[in-house]
């Protein structure tokens, strides 16, 4: 199934609190190019605020006869705040009533945590801290199979869980029906490899948001690498095929069996994402491009930087950071580094290696672009 997502990259805060991921238009018109070029599989959610013109430029394309409505693969997502029993209900609803579908072929809970109950999409108190809100996810997950029942929802599914949270679905008591996908940050900077097997041993699908590696956030903040799509070696492979990096980047994840949803709205990249279908990467390329991974995450988080943080710049020399259990080793020939793991800010001066006790890899470490980062987050 070929894939689109109106979700981009520029934000802008509503007075609600909700957050526009596009310019007003640019979804609708994104959407609209894509359907024509050929994507069908649309992913949206009501956290990006332009579920409205999604549902106008399905509409549109639909009347001009150019699809059906069951050629259209539409996804949305319930936010952390509509996470009580009660409210799940009515969040799908308005999420129907934006779209102008009848029903929505996957529903997805969009973060493994609740947020406090409103109309904010991120609570915060007087302090500016977010508002988290106790709630049980199998209380969440029986509402929603009580719409899948209904004939409003024909499948569910999950975003940025984790295996032990996976697991708290999979073995509640009386599931009737367990998630077909688990959306999380995949990309060869981050391949999930754990977790993929996880999910692949359990017949859940995986799909990789910001599969090339890139978030524009200004909140984002993390480990400095080189640029995804200036990999030396994803850049000579795209030479071999006649392809881009991005386009190297996308296949790798295709033939790992996962699904990839590239965001954007400029004409020649939704075009390009598409045409991945025409080459295939060999058993040792394969290989070689999951040595590109580091395990760590290149999206933002919810919580802003601390104040004493500052962005890093790009060194002199990419650092070589290898992960050994909860130990990292950081070998560097810079006079100082600086970069983040989990919630701590480490420095590295004038060392050759540095040794800290800490796992990139565990919930408390950097998550995704289009949501955030915080405990039980995305990998096992």
């Amino acid at each position: 199934m070929q894939m689109a997502t109106p979700m981009t990259t520029v934000v802008t805060p509503t007075p609600q609190g909700q957050v526009e991921l596009t310019p007003k238009g640019s979804c609708r018109a994104g959407v609209k190019f894509a359907i024509d070029v050929g994507y069908r599989h649309i992913d949206g959610a009501y956290s990006y605020g332009n579920e409205h013109e999604v549902g106008e430029a399905i509409r549109e394309k639909i009347a001009e006869g150019w699809v059906k409505r069951e050629d259209i693969f539409y996804c949305g997502k319930l936010w952390g705040t509509d996470f009580d029993p009660e409210r799940v209900l009515p969040a799908l609803q308005k999420t129907l009533q934006d779209v102008h579908l009848d029903y929505v072929d996957l529903y997805i809970m969009e973060t493994p945590m609740a947020f406090k109950p409103g109309d904010k999409i991120f609570p915060k108190d007087k302090n500016g801290n977010l508002i988290f809100h106790k709630t049980n996810l199998c209380a969440t997950w029986e509402a929603l199979e009580a719409c899948k029942d209904a004939g409003l929802v024909k499948s569910l599914g999950v975003s940025h869980f984790n295996r032990r949270q996976l697991e708290l679905i999979l073995n509640k008591p009386r599931l009737k029906y367990k998630p077909v996908c688990n959306q999380v940050e995949c990309h060869p900077y981050f391949t999930q490899t754990k977790l993929l097997e996880f999910c692949q041993q359990h017949d859940i699908l995986m799909v990789a948001f910001t599969p090339l590696g890139i978030s524009k956030n200004p909140d984002c903040f993390g480990v400095y690498f080189e640029p995804l799509l200036e990999d030396e070696l994803l850049n000579s492979l795209g030479k071999k095929y006649k392809k881009t990096a991005a386009q190297v980047a996308l296949r790798f994840n295709i033939q790992r069996g996962i699904v990839v949803i590239p965001k954007s709205y400029d004409p020649a990249k939704i075009k390009e994402n598409l045409q991945i279908f025409d080459f295939s990467l060999t058993t040792e390329e394969m290989k070689t491009i999951e040595t590109l991974n580091r395990d760590v995450r290149l999206a933002g988080q919810l919580s802003p930087p601390p104040p004493s943080f500052h962005r890093p710049h790009p060194p002199a020399i990419t650092p070589r950071i290898v992960l050994i259990h909860r130990c990292m080793i950081i070998v560097q020939s810079l006079p100082t580094v600086r970069f983040v793991a989990g919630s701590k800010i480490i420095h590295v001066e004038n060392a050759a290696i540095s040794i800290r006790n800490m796992s990139l890899c565990s919930e408390r470490s950097l998550t995704t672009c289009s949501c955030s980062t915080q405990k039980g987050y995305g990998d096992t």
